[in-house]
């Protein structure tokens, strides 16, 4: 517990200030997205997040969308930067 508040505060640290870009990537599943601080990925996020199903999104659009709603989240301070079922309908990125 002790290392992961530790890590927690180190990324939180590590993302003040830093530049925080993202690329949309593609695989079998779909559409995903990688998100980099100052050019280190942080994130790697090849499918829909928040659910159970393995499903990319269904554009790169609605995953450039995502990262862009995460990368505020990370800007504000949230750690790790989650998101639900109710947050991907309401960016409208659910598809089909």
């Amino acid at each position: 517990m002790r290392h992961l508040l530790y890590f927690l505060l180190f990324i939180l640290i590590f993302s003040c200030g830093k530049k925080i870009t993202y690329t949309v990537t593609r695989s079998d599943a779909g559409y995903g997205y990688e998100i980099f601080i100052s050019g280190k990925k942080v994130i790697d996020q090849p499918h829909l997040p928040g659910i159970s199903a393995i499903r990319g999104f269904s554009d790169s659009g609605s995953a450039a969308i995502t990262a862009e709603y995460i990368i505020q989240k990370i800007k504000n301070g949230q750690w790790p930067p989650s998101i639900g079922m109710r947050e991907l309908d309401s960016l409208g990125v659910l598809g089909e």
